[in-house]
């Protein structure tokens, strides 16, 4: 998932697991139900005619918040407060 979103191409996965929750919370592709193979043909077909520029912005906004930077930051974050969420 991440080589795609690194070359700003949104994701096709299955909507369970964590691939799954992160396309639906961060806006980065579409998911679909993968016990359903008429689903997934459906999506498939709404997925390739989507401009991939939907996604652009959304894309973009989550590769930042994946950085090696931002992580580090978290980290910090964590390690010197311990108590608060990140």
């Amino acid at each position: 998932m991440l080589q795609a979103l690194n070359f700003e191409i949104p994701v096709l996965a299955p909507e369970n697991g964590i691939m799954g929750y992160r396309i639906i919370k961060y806006k980065l592709g579409m998911t679909y139900n993968d016990k359903n193979e008429t689903n997934l043909q459906s999506k498939f077909n709404i997925f390739r005619n989507i401009d991939p520029k939907t996604f652009e912005n959304d894309i973009k906004a989550y590769m930042k918040y994946q950085s090696p930077n931002e992580l580090k930051k978290a980290l910090i974050q964590a390690f010197c407060n311990p108590g608060q969420s990140l």
